[in-house]
């Protein structure tokens, strides 16, 4: 009996060590506030006055876009797209400010990478959230007063909240993975590293537009795309996501601090 006692005590406190030291991993990425929220926020923030200015103008000259067929008059700035992608980027600094200084406390490959998707999942729940409560007040103010869209994801057939999140979620996890993986493969192969990163993506981006077209299933494929909605090819990504998840851990296995 006593035996078993001191297994599972055992076992326990290894499961607290291992929870604690992805919990400071997390925390060690979220330090850097500026990069992480200030200077996305600071330029999310210009991008939108920006595209006021524009819509208000427009309005001002008495230049309307007919979009949808309903006759309102829009004006699109997809705001939201730049802090997405931009997350890309936030992975890449994240990862090359952090992993030589958690090697430097000899922490694992494996509990960075699991801190790291701890704090991928934390960051894109805040962003998650700011841009589906930014595109509801779009829709609720009828785009700021201006009949502007930047953030609602209206004209691809989105409306609802839960699914407005859902969708942004799952994108800024994509890029947030994305990332992470170019990330690994600098700290591994640096330059080289970074240019086998666009090569293989440019190659991947062409492999994607050109099948289609040489195999005469473009109309087959863009049927695909209507059907299966936003929604829908969100919820396809994180099979992506996942997939950069596995590649990211694998590349970091074998990386070491410059």
């Amino acid at each position: 009996m006593t035996s078993i006692t001191l297994s599972t005590n055992s076992t326990n406190t290894t499961q607290r060590g291992v929870i604690r030291r992805i919990v400071s991993v997390a925390k060690l990425h979220l330090v850097n506030t500026s990069g992480l929220f200030g200077l996305p926020l600071f330029i999310l923030f210009i991008i939108s006055i920006f595209n006021l200015l524009v819509a208000w103008l427009m309005i001002a000259i008495g230049a309307k876009a007919e979009v949808n067929g309903a006759g309102d008059a829009v004006w699109i700035g997809n705001v939201n797209i730049f802090i997405i992608i931009y997350m890309l980027v936030v992975a890449v600094q994240s990862i090359n400010l952090t992993f030589p200084f958690a090697q430097g406390y000899s922490v694992t490959r494996k509990d960075f990478y699991r801190g790291s998707i701890a704090a991928y999942l934390l960051l894109s729940l805040a962003y998650g959230a700011l841009l589906t409560v930014l595109a509801q007040l779009e829709q609720f103010t009828s785009g700021w007063w201006l009949r502007i869209q930047m953030y609602s994801l209206n004209p691809i057939g989105v409306t609802g909240w839960l699914e407005q999140f859902f969708v942004f979620y799952a994108a800024l996890l994509f890029f947030f993975f994305l990332g992470a993986a170019a990330a690994g493969l600098y700290v591994r192969f640096r330059t080289w590293g970074m240019a086998l990163f666009f090569s293989t993506l440019g190659l991947l981006l062409l492999g994607v537009i050109a099948i289609p077209l040489l195999t005469n299933t473009g109309a087959q494929v863009l049927a695909w795309f209507a059907e299966t909605g936003a929604v829908g090819l969100a919820a396809w990504s994180l099979i992506a996501t996942l997939v950069l998840a596995i590649i990211g851990s694998m590349i970091l296995r074998r990386a070491t601090a410059a």
